[in-house]
């Protein structure tokens, strides 16, 4: 239990702050880091999210055992004035995701402006390998790399809560700071789901079936990124 931890015990500095949020039962807040971090973002700024398959025996050409590919992505747009947007991709059949998707990405994504990840080195990998493979659009997604910024790092070092529980994951995060939205009302709850949803779905001849299940793994994903847009606002 953290209470019986002797007062000094060696800690991280992240540990120790930690620690003493939970003894405090108070959130331990770097108000001037947030400010700082946050004001690195430029408008439109692009909240984004891949869904993803990694299967051990490769479904396309290029691929390696258990090679992550996306066939899905979710991205909120707000602007300057505070209108949102939504965008999305989902791959509904069962031939390469990847080609239609590059394509709307690179369309979806502007230019300029800041691209909102949570754990950056994910959205990152993937996105440097698509540039490797579709050279036509390598500069673009290559760019679009380089403009990520990643919101667990405000959790990681400048915002504990003891109902994080330790934790950074945006699962830990959103009931605290947003509690209106929640995970838990949809079919597809992680990312895991969402992987075995798709193989089901892709191969469904049923239409309507297969509609609810597009339906389910659109509702997730898109929360993946509203969930960035709302927690983003709370900061």
């Amino acid at each position: 239990m953290t209470a019986d931890l002797p007062p000094n015990y060696p800690l991280s500095e992240n540990q120790r702050t930690y620690v003493d949020s939970v003894l405090s039962n108070q959130p331990a807040v770097n108000t001037a880091a947030i400010a700082a971090s946050l004001a690195e973002l430029t408008y439109p700024i692009h909240f984004f999210d891949f869904e993803t398959q990694n299967p051990a025996v490769p479904r396309f050409d290029g691929l390696k055992p258990y090679e992550q590919f996306p066939f899905q992505y979710s991205c909120h747009v707000l602007h300057e004035h505070g209108h949102v947007e939504h965008r999305e991709y989902l791959h509904t059949d069962t031939s390469d995701p990847r080609p239609p998707l590059v394509v709307a990405l690179t369309s979806d994504i502007t230019p300029v402006g800041s691209v909102i990840v949570y754990h950056q080195s994910f959205e990152a990998s993937l996105l440097r390998k698509l540039a490797q493979t579709f050279l036509a659009y390598a500069l673009q997604l290559e760019a679009i790399a380089t403009r990520l910024w990643d919101l667990e790092v405000i959790f990681k070092h400048h915002y504990k809560h003891p109902d994080f529980r330790g934790s950074t994951s945006i699962k830990k995060v959103l009931p605290v700071l947003v509690p209106s939205l929640s995970y838990k009302t949809l079919t597809i709850q992680r990312g895991d789901q969402a992987q075995t949803v798709w193989e089901t779905m892709i191969a469904c001849t049923n239409q309507t079936e297969k509609q609810g299940l597009v339906d389910d793994l659109c509702a997730y994903c898109q929360l993946d990124t509203l969930a960035m847009v709302e927690i983003y606002r709370s900061l």
